[in-house]
């Protein structure tokens, strides 16, 4: 797989792929801090299809590799609400999704599910900012 990616790599130019028409899409693979795929109890790896434009504003390089190949880093944060009572939604991209605990996440205008192992294991979680609070 190290050999195929550095081909790859190689000859392919990622920029030049963002402005094309061609319409391409990106596997993505979720990693743990340690930069190891996650995968689900039936050990599926935890990874999803989204289209280039998408992933261009979603994700930027972290000039950093994995066994998979090059990592990204998201650009945005969401916002979580925890369900510790599970949740069972149909995703944005039309993807059911169950879980028996864990949170609702809002990023922008999409709403979905995040089972609470993946959620710890794939999102850092920031210090909230106080609504309300007054400036001093």
């Amino acid at each position: 797989m190290d050999r195929l990616t550095r081909f790859v790599e190689s000859e392919v130019d990622f920029d030049k792929c963002f402005e094309s028409d061609v319409e391409l899409t990106y596997i993505v693979t979720n990693l743990s801090a340690q930069r190891e795929p996650l995968r689900d109890r039936d050990g599926q790896l935890n990874r999803y299809v989204i289209d280039a434009a998408r992933f261009a504003a979603l994700y930027s390089p972290a000039r950093a590799k994995s066994s998979q190949g090059p990592i990204y880093r998201a650009r945005g944060a969401v916002s979580a609400l925890p369900l510790p009572g599970g949740f069972d939604i149909t995703a944005p991209w039309g993807e059911q999704e169950t879980s028996a605990s864990g949170y609702l996440l809002c990023n922008g205008k999409e709403v979905y599910g995040s089972s609470w192992d993946a959620f710890k294991a794939t999102y850092e979680v920031l210090k909230a900012k106080r609504r309300g609070s007054p400036k001093r």
